[in-house]
């Protein structure tokens, strides 16, 4: 509470709306007194409460503030944030300035919280790992574009849409050359037909175009 607050608080009704035909220089120095004495009493008060404050036992263990070192390293290393709140709580836990009369439920729930947004990323990066393994495999021998996409030469996973797409436009561009009576499709700059091949397996390192 700051000090004006306190002041207010305890000011006597006769120095907040004195009489109209009170003294006015009795009444500024009775405003005077009463301010200096909530000073002395605020003052005293604001002593005695850090008193008691440096009194609490310490209730931040060892094991609670290596646990909050750790999970903000943690989080740190693995690019991983959370709730200001929360992460405000670990730094004062692993400095040991977290607040005795706090209590250690903030902390635990803290520590919860990293634990669940590490879990979390975890998670999303197996995920992305399954879907990138599920992915099909092509070989592209020489690069060429088609359906407005391009396609460098190598071996690389893709879209399963694009894939489609890609076996569509094969299928298009084979009854293309068959109506036509073409041998092959060198006259439209192919010179190896089909232009990629499916592969059955994902190679090791296997990267999207």
């Amino acid at each position: 509470m700051s000090f004006e607050r306190f002041l207010n608080e305890r000011l006597p009704d006769a120095l907040r709306d004195p009489p109209p035909d009170a003294d006015p220089e009795v009444v500024k120095a009775a405003r005077q007194y009463h301010r200096g004495k909530a000073a002395h009493d605020y003052l005293i008060g604001e002593a005695q409460a850090r008193a008691r404050y440096a009194a609490l036992p310490e209730v931040v263990s060892p094991q609670l503030r290596d646990a909050a070192s750790r999970a903000l390293s943690t989080m740190a290393a693995a690019n991983v944030h959370m709730d200001g709140t929360f992460e405000s709580i670990l730094n004062s836990a692993a400095s040991g300035a977290w607040p005795a009369a706090s209590g250690t439920k903030p902390i635990t729930n803290a520590l919860k919280a990293a634990e669940q947004a590490l879990n979390e990323r975890r998670l999303a990066e197996q995920a992305q790992v399954t879907a990138e393994h599920d992915k099909p495999i092509i070989t592209v021998p020489v690069s060429f574009s088609a359906k407005g996409m391009r396609f460098p030469a190598g071996t690389y996973a893709i879209e399963h849409e694009q894939l489609a797409e890609l076996e569509t436009w094969r299928q298009g561009m084979e009854a293309q050359r068959q109506a036509a009576g073409w041998d092959d499709l060198t006259s439209l700059g192919f010179n190896q037909w089909p232009p990629f091949r499916i592969e059955t397996a994902q190679p090791v390192g296997a990267q999207s175009p």
